[in-house]
Protein backbone atom coordinates (compact mmCIF):
# COMPACT_ATOMS: atom_id res chain seq x y z
CA UNK A 1 0.00 0.00 0.00
CA UNK A 2 2.08 2.66 -1.48
CA UNK A 3 0.03 6.53 -0.41
CA UNK A 4 -0.03 9.73 -0.80
CA UNK A 5 -1.26 11.10 2.68
CA UNK A 6 -4.68 12.44 2.77
CA UNK A 7 -3.02 15.36 5.14
CA UNK A 8 0.61 16.70 5.06
CA UNK A 9 -0.89 19.54 7.47
CA UNK A 10 -2.62 20.20 10.38
CA UNK A 11 -4.14 16.67 10.11
CA UNK A 12 -0.93 14.66 9.76
CA UNK A 13 -0.95 12.60 13.15
CA UNK A 14 -4.40 11.59 12.18
CA UNK A 15 -3.14 10.47 8.03
CA UNK A 16 -0.58 8.58 9.10
CA UNK A 17 -2.71 6.52 11.45
CA UNK A 18 -5.29 5.90 8.79
CA UNK A 19 -2.61 4.80 6.87
CA UNK A 20 -1.16 2.01 9.20
CA UNK A 21 -4.53 1.29 10.11
CA UNK A 22 -5.00 0.21 6.31
CA UNK A 23 -1.99 -1.47 5.79
CA UNK A 24 -2.76 -3.39 9.20
CA UNK A 25 -6.25 -4.68 8.59
CA UNK A 26 -5.62 -5.33 4.64
CA UNK A 27 -2.82 -7.30 5.98
CA UNK A 28 0.05 -5.49 3.48
CA UNK A 29 2.75 -3.64 3.71
CA UNK A 30 2.62 0.02 3.69
CA UNK A 31 5.05 2.75 2.25
CA UNK A 32 4.45 6.42 2.88
CA UNK A 33 5.51 8.98 0.35
CA UNK A 34 7.83 11.74 0.55
CA UNK A 35 6.47 12.69 4.57
CA UNK A 36 6.38 15.90 5.67
CA UNK A 37 4.95 18.38 7.74
CA UNK A 38 3.75 21.44 5.99
CA UNK A 39 2.79 24.70 7.46
CA UNK A 40 4.66 27.14 10.29
CA UNK A 41 2.55 26.20 12.83
CA UNK A 42 3.07 21.97 12.39
CA UNK A 43 7.11 22.64 11.63
CA UNK A 44 8.42 19.66 14.41
CA UNK A 45 6.13 17.27 14.00
CA UNK A 46 7.74 15.04 11.86
CA UNK A 47 9.68 13.42 14.66
CA UNK A 48 6.21 12.36 16.03
CA UNK A 49 4.84 10.74 12.68
CA UNK A 50 7.91 8.76 12.64
CA UNK A 51 7.76 7.39 15.81
CA UNK A 52 3.94 6.54 14.71
CA UNK A 53 5.25 4.52 11.67
CA UNK A 54 8.25 2.81 13.96
CA UNK A 55 5.59 1.38 16.46
CA UNK A 56 3.78 0.04 13.80
CA UNK A 57 6.69 -1.87 12.55
CA UNK A 58 7.47 -3.01 16.02
CA UNK A 59 4.36 -4.56 16.18
CA UNK A 60 4.80 -6.28 13.11
CA UNK A 61 3.18 -4.51 10.04
CA UNK A 62 5.84 -3.36 7.53
CA UNK A 63 6.24 0.05 7.72
CA UNK A 64 8.39 2.05 5.56
CA UNK A 65 8.56 6.06 4.38
CA UNK A 66 10.39 7.89 2.48
CA UNK A 67 11.09 11.87 2.34
CA UNK A 68 13.02 14.18 0.19
CA UNK A 69 15.73 17.33 1.42
CA UNK A 70 13.83 20.12 0.68
CA UNK A 71 11.40 22.91 2.38
CA UNK A 72 9.34 24.06 -0.75
CA UNK A 73 6.97 21.05 -2.12
CA UNK A 74 5.52 20.91 -5.33
CA UNK A 75 6.86 19.37 -8.66
CA UNK A 76 7.18 22.70 -10.33
CA UNK A 77 7.33 26.05 -9.16
CA UNK A 78 3.94 28.58 -8.44
CA UNK A 79 3.47 31.08 -11.27
CA UNK A 80 2.69 34.80 -9.89
CA UNK A 81 -1.03 34.25 -11.12
CA UNK A 82 -1.08 31.24 -8.32
CA UNK A 83 -1.00 34.19 -5.80
CA UNK A 84 -4.22 36.52 -7.23
CA UNK A 85 -7.51 36.07 -5.71
CA UNK A 86 -9.79 33.53 -8.41
CA UNK A 87 -12.20 36.23 -9.11
CA UNK A 88 -9.31 38.28 -10.40
CA UNK A 89 -7.86 35.37 -12.73
CA UNK A 90 -11.31 34.33 -13.96
CA UNK A 91 -10.35 35.43 -17.28
CA UNK A 92 -7.32 34.06 -17.68
CA UNK A 93 -3.74 35.93 -17.82
CA UNK A 94 -4.77 38.36 -20.21
CA UNK A 95 -8.20 39.03 -18.93
CA UNK A 96 -6.54 39.87 -15.61
CA UNK A 97 -3.98 42.00 -16.90
CA UNK A 98 -6.45 44.07 -18.56
CA UNK A 99 -8.72 44.38 -15.42
CA UNK A 100 -5.39 45.71 -13.67
CA UNK A 101 -4.44 48.42 -15.52
CA UNK A 102 -7.09 50.45 -12.94
CA UNK A 103 -5.83 51.16 -9.74
CA UNK A 104 -9.24 50.39 -7.82
CA UNK A 105 -9.10 47.05 -8.92
CA UNK A 106 -4.96 46.97 -7.85
CA UNK A 107 -6.42 48.14 -4.84
CA UNK A 108 -9.03 45.46 -4.41
CA UNK A 109 -6.86 43.06 -5.46
CA UNK A 110 -4.46 43.98 -2.67
CA UNK A 111 -7.18 44.14 -0.20
CA UNK A 112 -8.68 40.64 -0.78
CA UNK A 113 -5.04 38.97 -1.20
CA UNK A 114 -4.28 40.32 2.20
CA UNK A 115 -7.68 39.48 3.41
CA UNK A 116 -6.89 35.61 2.70
CA UNK A 117 -3.13 35.60 4.21
CA UNK A 118 -5.59 36.37 7.50
CA UNK A 119 -7.88 33.93 7.26
CA UNK A 120 -7.49 29.94 8.55
CA UNK A 121 -7.86 26.97 7.24
CA UNK A 122 -7.66 26.29 3.51
CA UNK A 123 -8.13 28.62 0.45
CA UNK A 124 -8.36 28.20 -3.54
CA UNK A 125 -5.68 30.89 -4.14
CA UNK A 126 -1.97 30.57 -3.20
CA UNK A 127 -3.01 32.73 -0.01
CA UNK A 128 -2.99 29.33 1.96
CA UNK A 129 1.11 28.30 1.13
CA UNK A 130 1.95 31.64 1.78
CA UNK A 131 0.43 31.18 5.57
CA UNK A 132 1.69 27.79 5.29
CA UNK A 133 4.93 29.79 4.73
CA UNK A 134 4.70 32.33 7.32
CA UNK A 135 3.72 34.56 5.52
CA UNK A 136 5.66 37.14 2.49
CA UNK A 137 9.21 36.23 4.26
CA UNK A 138 8.94 32.57 3.24
CA UNK A 139 7.95 33.16 -0.25
CA UNK A 140 10.93 33.67 -2.78
CA UNK A 141 11.02 35.06 -6.21
CA UNK A 142 12.57 32.84 -8.18
CA UNK A 143 12.15 33.73 -11.87
CA UNK A 144 11.32 37.25 -14.00
CA UNK A 145 11.04 37.37 -17.63
CA UNK A 146 12.26 40.84 -18.42
CA UNK A 147 15.63 42.71 -17.13
CA UNK A 148 13.34 45.37 -15.33
CA UNK A 149 13.01 43.13 -12.04
CA UNK A 150 15.99 40.49 -12.53
CA UNK A 151 17.80 42.26 -9.69
CA UNK A 152 14.99 40.93 -7.47
CA UNK A 153 15.43 37.28 -8.11
CA UNK A 154 16.23 35.26 -4.96
CA UNK A 155 14.24 38.22 -2.76
CA UNK A 156 11.40 37.38 -0.31
CA UNK A 157 8.01 39.36 -1.24
CA UNK A 158 8.51 41.03 2.05
CA UNK A 159 12.12 42.28 0.63
CA UNK A 160 10.53 42.72 -2.14
CA UNK A 161 7.61 45.20 -0.95
CA UNK A 162 10.02 47.00 1.67
CA UNK A 163 12.12 47.55 -2.05
CA UNK A 164 9.06 48.84 -3.38
CA UNK A 165 7.39 51.06 -0.54
CA UNK A 166 4.54 48.68 -0.62
CA UNK A 167 2.61 45.78 1.12
CA UNK A 168 3.69 42.36 -0.23
CA UNK A 169 -0.12 41.99 -0.97
CA UNK A 170 0.59 44.88 -3.17
CA UNK A 171 4.07 43.45 -4.51
CA UNK A 172 1.87 40.48 -5.58
CA UNK A 173 -0.49 42.41 -7.67
CA UNK A 174 2.35 44.75 -9.66
CA UNK A 175 4.60 41.52 -9.94
CA UNK A 176 2.30 39.72 -11.74
CA UNK A 177 1.55 42.60 -13.98
CA UNK A 178 5.00 44.03 -14.38
CA UNK A 179 5.98 40.25 -15.64
CA UNK A 180 3.06 39.89 -17.53
CA UNK A 181 1.34 37.15 -15.81
CA UNK A 182 4.65 34.84 -16.02
CA UNK A 183 7.63 34.78 -12.93
CA UNK A 184 8.22 32.25 -10.40
CA UNK A 185 8.23 31.66 -6.70
CA UNK A 186 8.30 29.19 -3.88
CA UNK A 187 6.44 29.28 -0.43
CA UNK A 188 8.93 27.66 1.91
CA UNK A 189 6.33 25.37 3.41
CA UNK A 190 8.66 22.75 5.59
CA UNK A 191 10.72 23.13 8.37
CA UNK A 192 14.27 22.67 8.03
CA UNK A 193 14.68 20.66 11.16
CA UNK A 194 12.23 18.32 9.83
CA UNK A 195 14.13 17.31 6.75
CA UNK A 196 16.76 16.91 8.91
CA UNK A 197 14.89 14.64 11.21
CA UNK A 198 13.78 13.00 8.52
CA UNK A 199 17.26 12.57 6.73
CA UNK A 200 19.00 11.13 9.90
CA UNK A 201 15.68 8.34 11.04
CA UNK A 202 17.03 4.99 10.09
CA UNK A 203 13.29 4.35 8.95
CA UNK A 204 13.14 7.01 6.15
CA UNK A 205 14.74 6.10 2.87
CA UNK A 206 15.43 8.94 -0.12
CA UNK A 207 12.69 9.52 -2.61
CA UNK A 208 13.08 12.63 -5.17
CA UNK A 209 8.97 12.72 -5.86
CA UNK A 210 10.67 14.11 -8.82
CA UNK A 211 10.45 13.74 -12.77
CA UNK A 212 13.23 13.72 -15.63
CA UNK A 213 11.48 14.41 -18.39
CA UNK A 214 10.33 17.71 -16.99
CA UNK A 215 12.65 19.82 -20.14
CA UNK A 216 10.36 18.76 -22.83
CA UNK A 217 6.99 18.82 -20.94
CA UNK A 218 7.07 22.24 -19.52
CA UNK A 219 6.60 25.81 -21.67
CA UNK A 220 9.66 27.46 -21.58
CA UNK A 221 9.07 30.07 -19.11
CA UNK A 222 8.12 27.48 -16.20
CA UNK A 223 10.88 26.06 -13.53
CA UNK A 224 10.80 22.63 -12.08
CA UNK A 225 11.85 21.90 -8.39
CA UNK A 226 15.08 21.23 -8.07
CA UNK A 227 14.48 18.25 -6.45
CA UNK A 228 14.09 16.90 -9.94
CA UNK A 229 17.62 16.89 -10.48
CA UNK A 230 19.53 17.41 -7.12
CA UNK A 231 17.89 15.10 -4.06
CA UNK A 232 20.32 12.48 -4.38
CA UNK A 233 23.78 14.25 -4.76
CA UNK A 234 22.22 16.38 -1.71
CA UNK A 235 21.65 14.08 1.02
CA UNK A 236 25.18 12.88 0.18
CA UNK A 237 26.54 16.70 -0.29
CA UNK A 238 24.72 18.44 2.52
CA UNK A 239 23.63 15.98 5.16
CA UNK A 240 26.24 13.53 5.21
CA UNK A 241 29.85 15.57 4.27
CA UNK A 242 28.96 18.52 5.22
CA UNK A 243 26.29 18.30 8.06
CA UNK A 244 27.61 15.41 9.22
CA UNK A 245 23.85 14.58 10.25
CA UNK A 246 24.32 11.25 8.89
CA UNK A 247 27.50 8.92 7.34
CA UNK A 248 28.01 9.04 3.55
CA UNK A 249 27.29 4.44 3.84
CA UNK A 250 24.09 5.86 5.46
CA UNK A 251 23.37 8.11 2.56
CA UNK A 252 23.87 5.74 0.33
CA UNK A 253 21.65 2.94 1.93
CA UNK A 254 18.64 5.07 2.24
CA UNK A 255 18.39 5.41 -1.34
CA UNK A 256 19.87 2.38 -2.83
CA UNK A 257 19.54 -0.93 -0.42
CA UNK A 258 16.95 0.46 1.84
CA UNK A 259 14.13 1.45 -0.76
CA UNK A 260 14.88 -1.72 -3.17
CA UNK A 261 14.25 -4.08 -0.21
CA UNK A 262 10.80 -2.30 0.68
CA UNK A 263 9.78 -2.95 -3.39
CA UNK A 264 10.41 -6.72 -2.69
CA UNK A 265 13.39 -5.83 -5.25
CA UNK A 266 16.01 -8.87 -3.71
CA UNK A 267 18.25 -8.36 -6.90
CA UNK A 268 18.40 -5.28 -6.43
CA UNK A 269 19.90 -1.66 -4.36
CA UNK A 270 23.28 -3.69 -3.67
CA UNK A 271 26.83 -4.67 -4.46
CA UNK A 272 26.31 -8.32 -4.01
CA UNK A 273 27.08 -11.85 -6.42
CA UNK A 274 23.68 -12.35 -8.13
CA UNK A 275 22.45 -8.46 -8.12
CA UNK A 276 22.11 -6.59 -11.42
CA UNK A 277 25.07 -4.19 -11.96
CA UNK A 278 23.71 -0.35 -11.19
CA UNK A 279 26.69 1.22 -9.99
CA UNK A 280 27.47 4.82 -9.20
CA UNK A 281 31.02 6.10 -8.95
CA UNK A 282 31.37 9.38 -7.70
CA UNK A 283 33.89 10.91 -5.36
CA UNK A 284 33.10 11.70 -1.88
CA UNK A 285 34.53 14.94 -1.67
CA UNK A 286 33.21 16.50 -4.75
CA UNK A 287 29.89 14.88 -5.04
CA UNK A 288 27.57 17.95 -4.58
CA UNK A 289 23.86 19.17 -5.70
CA UNK A 290 24.43 22.41 -8.08
CA UNK A 291 20.63 22.30 -9.03
CA UNK A 292 18.58 25.42 -7.28
CA UNK A 293 15.43 26.85 -6.97
CA UNK A 294 17.05 29.35 -9.16
CA UNK A 295 18.90 27.62 -11.36
CA UNK A 296 17.16 23.91 -11.07
CA UNK A 297 18.44 21.98 -14.21
CA UNK A 298 21.89 21.73 -13.10
CA UNK A 299 23.00 17.98 -13.04
CA UNK A 300 25.24 16.93 -9.94
CA UNK A 301 28.79 17.30 -9.48
CA UNK A 302 31.57 14.55 -8.94
CA UNK A 303 30.26 11.79 -10.39
CA UNK A 304 32.26 9.96 -12.57
CA UNK A 305 30.20 6.65 -14.06
CA UNK A 306 26.75 5.34 -14.02
CA UNK A 307 26.31 1.94 -15.07
CA UNK A 308 23.23 -0.18 -15.46
CA UNK A 309 22.90 -3.52 -15.74
CA UNK A 310 26.51 -3.73 -15.88
CA UNK A 311 26.78 -1.29 -18.91
CA UNK A 312 27.94 2.80 -18.66
CA UNK A 313 25.20 4.88 -19.48
CA UNK A 314 26.72 7.97 -18.16
CA UNK A 315 30.54 9.12 -18.32
CA UNK A 316 31.66 12.29 -16.52
CA UNK A 317 28.15 13.83 -17.05
CA UNK A 318 27.63 13.19 -20.67
CA UNK A 319 25.10 10.07 -22.18
CA UNK A 320 26.84 7.34 -23.54
CA UNK A 321 23.59 6.11 -25.42
CA UNK A 322 23.93 3.07 -24.01
CA UNK A 323 20.57 1.63 -23.27
CA UNK A 324 20.62 -1.96 -20.80
CA UNK A 325 17.97 -1.06 -18.86
CA UNK A 326 15.34 -3.92 -17.99
CA UNK A 327 11.89 -3.53 -17.16
CA UNK A 328 11.19 -4.79 -13.70
CA UNK A 329 7.75 -6.45 -14.15
CA UNK A 330 6.96 -8.04 -10.60
CA UNK A 331 7.34 -6.57 -7.09
CA UNK A 332 7.21 -9.58 -4.45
Amino acid sequence: YYTHLRSEGDGLMDAVQEAIAIAEQAGTKLEIAHLKAMGRGNWGRIGEAIRLIEAAAARGVPAGVDAYPYTVAGITQGRLASLLPPSIMEGGVDGALQALTGEGVRRRAEEMIEEAWREEGPSEMGANWVRMAGGPRGVVLTRVEGDENRELVGKTLAEIAEAWGVSPARAVVDLFVEERGRGSAVCHVIGEEDVETAVRSPLVGVGSDGHVGLKRALPEWALPHPRNYATFPRVLAEYARRRRAISLEEGVRKMTGLNAERMGLTDRGRVADGCWADLVVFDPGQIDDRASYLDPWQTAAGIRWVLVNGHIAAEDGRLTGVRAGQIVRRLR
